[in-house]
């Protein structure tokens, strides 16, 4: 009984000994009393040169102390640990340089001895990975949301010349012909251009004060027209939560003007309403005779603008009587 007893111990110490995994048995003061083959090829140690002494011998010098506190701590609750447990666990081989590892731990009492066993792996090539993973995509978004940021400063600045120059325009003939419209024109825009500042920083703002902004913005296009135009929102549209890119809808109203005829006898009917998750603005074409010049900047800045934050595009159609635009809503 006692020589299968040996035999036994022999085979499986044999089987641990050729384990591709390092494993090290100490006593409960860090005694280390039995290593096998993969510890000393991982660490560049003989056996004899760590059969006896602390495992505090394997980790690095700036660590040992914290180690040992925990060692005690652990030994005392016999309190297992499994490998990847989110520790930043460093080992150190004989010529003193150190290597990123994870450890698992289990506690064995025999013959009223704790003994503690330690499977040690060497996970520096794959820190060396997740480190260049980790630095591209820090990099890949650092570059993309400076490319966004640029853009869409660009993008929003292209609308407010464009807007403020047709105002000014508009308003110099009014200060001559009508006084007292001109002044009610320049308190519409001041108060519009207090709402581009407010929209200006943000990405997205709520349809509720798209509309709202809208609303200001077709007043001071009465000052300029009279009562030549209807407006309609549907009840869905003005309770709906969702958000949309700023100064969108301004885009579109004010595309409504600019190439359309604006009389009392062709009035301008324009809707807005919810469709498929989206805006959508309609307006019957009153073309103008004479060709409007487009510098371009309108329909083609909003498509940028969406093509930037979000995987959906605007849409717009034309069947000769009403032209549609749709652009879509952002969920909270």
């Amino acid at each position: 009984m006692k020589k299968r007893k040996e035999i036994a111990s022999i085979f499986f110490k044999k089987i641990i000994d050729s384990n591709s995994e390092a494993w090290i048995v100490c006593n409960k003061i860090g005694d280390i009393i039995y290593v096998n083959k993969r510890i000393l090829t991982l660490f560049d140690y003989k056996r004899d040169d760590l059969l006896g002494k602390k495992i505090e011998v394997l980790i690095p010098k700036s660590l040992q102390e914290t180690h040992i506190a925990l060692r005690k701590q652990s030994t005392k609750n016999l309190q297992n640990r499994s490998k990847g447990e989110n520790l930043n666990l460093y080992a150190e081989k004989k010529d003193g340089s150190s290597f990123p590892v994870e450890v698992s731990i289990s506690f064995k009492v025999f013959k009223k001895n704790t003994y503690i066993i330690s499977l040690i792996s060497d996970i520096s090539h794959r820190k060396k990975k997740e480190t260049i993973v980790q630095q591209y995509i820090a990099n890949q978004h650092s570059r993309t949301q400076r490319h966004l940021d640029a853009k869409l400063e660009i993008l929003k600045s292209q609308i407010n010349p464009h807007f403020l120059f047709n105002c000014l325009s508009t308003l110099y003939p009014i200060i001559i012909s009508h006084p007292l419209n001109a002044q009610k024109f320049t308190k519409k825009l001041s108060q519009i251009y207090g709402y581009i500042l407010l929209a200006k920083d943000k990405v997205f703002i709520s349809l509720q004060e798209e509309i709202k902004f809208v609303k200001t913005y077709l007043d001071l296009q009465k000052t300029r027209f009279g009562n030549v135009f209807d407006l309609s929102i549907s009840l869905e549209t003005k309770k709906d939560k969702r958000k949309i890119l700023p100064l969108t809808l301004l885009c579109l109203i004010e595309n409504v003007f600019k190439h359309n005829v604006v009389s009392k006898t062709e009035k301008i009917q324009i809707t807005i309403s919810i469709v498929s998750h989206g805006v959508l603005v309609e307006n019957n074409i009153t073309k103008k005779k004479q060709n409007i010049k487009s510098h371009g900047i309108g329909l083609n800045n909003l498509i940028k603008q969406y093509y930037l934050t979000t995987s959906k595009k605007p849409e717009f159609s034309n069947n000769k009587k009403i032209f549609m635009a749709w652009v879509p809503l952002i969920e909270n």
